[in-house]
């Protein structure tokens, strides 16, 4: 459902269409949560903050499929909150999504680290992030193990029903350049 309407004389309610100039009554707030926009006077709509932690993320990441590892909009929602998404792909890359946007050749594993301006480097420096990927580790029994040096919350993607990455969400917002 695209809006969650809600009155003080009624009861809360879901709907997938909702029309302002012939719905809206005074004393009403029209969400749309696919825009992420709210109003109470049917004129003025403003935006829907919507704060995101790391282990939050991971959970809409946990269980995804191979190949359909993240949608534009959980991109989207990762780097407004300053939330870097590291995944193994196909056998030989390490994928970036959200606040940074990037990949590694990562063939039999690799360390990579980002730069401040969350550029993908080879060399270690203070401080960068280290991102490790581990190709067919003993534990978990899985094909690509990616974790990071600093606090992250890890997730689950499957292939055929089987454990294909364990991947892993942290904090990171990049320095514009």
């Amino acid at each position: 459902m695209r809006y969650l309407i809600t009155h003080p004389d009624h009861e809360p309610f879901l709907t997938w269409y909702f029309d302002v100039e012939n719905h809206f009554v005074e004393g009403m707030t029209v969400y749309d949560t696919t825009a992420r926009l709210y109003t109470t006077d049917g004129k003025t709509w403003k935006n829907i903050n919507m704060e995101l932690t790391k282990e939050q993320l991971s959970e809409m990441l946990n269980c995804r499929q191979y190949g359909d590892e993240t949608t534009p909009e959980i991109e989207r929602l990762a780097k407004e909150n300053g939330l870097c998404i590291a995944f193994g792909a196909s056998d030989d890359l390490l994928e970036f999504r959200g606040s940074v946007y990037d990949e590694a050749g990562a063939y039999n594993g690799t360390v990579v680290y980002l730069s401040k301006k969350g550029n993908v480097k080879e060399e270690s420096k203070p401080g960068r992030v280290e991102v490790s990927a581990s190709w067919l580790p003993k534990e978990p029994v899985t094909t690509w193990l990616v974790v990071a040096n600093i606090p992250f919350a890890p997730f689950d993607i499957f292939e055929d029903g089987e454990l294909y990455c364990r991947g892993c969400v942290f904090p990171f917002k990049p320095i514009e350049q």
